[in-house]
Formats: structure tokens, sequence, C-alpha cells
């Protein structure tokens, strides 16, 4: 069974069934369909929550990139993105824009910004190549 950690703030969204899937980055050994899951806050801490079992229904291999990590991190308002400089591939797809915020809302980021900064300066993301995997799991959990 592969255990799946979460922030404290995505908790209740997942217990809500608001959340539904993650996106983690490449691993040796890729989670698969129908693989069972753990899903946890405040793993490896004295805090730990179980949120539930349940297994996972789909996976989509996922990219998250910038052409220009400069004007990302660095421009006038970093609170801005220039949305034609940060991609997301989703099955060897570009995602429109929209698609793009509809992930990060549902992933449960605030914004398109938050999302991308996220994962932009996440260094763990970028050792992987910037390559990762979208995990769907079942809600209600069902085993």
């Amino acid at each position: 069974m592969t255990s799946l950690n979460f922030q404290q703030q995505h908790g209740q969204l997942i217990l809500r069934g608001d959340k539904t899937h993650t996106i983690r980055a490449q691993r040796k050994r890729p989670i698969r369909p129908d693989e069972p899951l753990e899903l946890f806050t405040g793993l490896r801490t004295c805090s730990v929550v179980r949120l539930f079992d349940t297994h996972c229904t789909k996976v989509e291999p996922i990219a998250i990139y910038t052409l220009s990590m400069d004007q990302f991190l660095y421009g006038d308002d970093c609170r801005k993105y220039c949305p034609g400089d940060n991609i997301v591939e989703l099955s060897g797809e570009k995602l429109l824009p929209h698609r793009v915020r509809e992930l990060a809302l549902a992933d449960g980021f605030e914004s398109v910004y938050e999302f991308f900064r996220f994962f932009l300066t996440n260094d763990h993301w970028q050792d992987r190549g910037n390559m990762g995997q979208l995990i769907h799991w079942a809600f209600p959990p069902t085993r």
C-alpha cells in the first residue's frame, strides 16, 4: 500500500471529496491504477492524521515548467505570471489557460500563480525533470 502525505490545509478538502487527485514528482516505482492508497496529513510527525484508505483510479503523466523562470520570479509584480511562458502538459497535451486554472483550483491551490510558484520553485519537482504523475483516487473510499 502506498502512503500519500498532504499539507494540513488540504486535509478537509480531501475528506469532503473536493480534492480527489494529487500531483507528485516522478518516482522510482510509479503509482499504478487499482493500487491501494493511504492518505495522511502530518505523516512522520506526532500530529499525524490518517484521512482514509482508498485506491488509485487513474494515473496521468504531467509536466509543469516555464520558459522564463526569471520573469516568473523577478517580474515587476511577482503576483502576475505570463500564461504563455508557464506550461502544463497532461498526457502529452498542452493545457489551455482555463484548464490550468481548473486543475490548480481542484488541486487545492488558491490561484494559478500559487500553483506555478509551488511547482516551479520546488527543488524535488525540478530534480525529477519537472515531470510527474497526476494521481486520482476513489471517493468516497470504496475499499
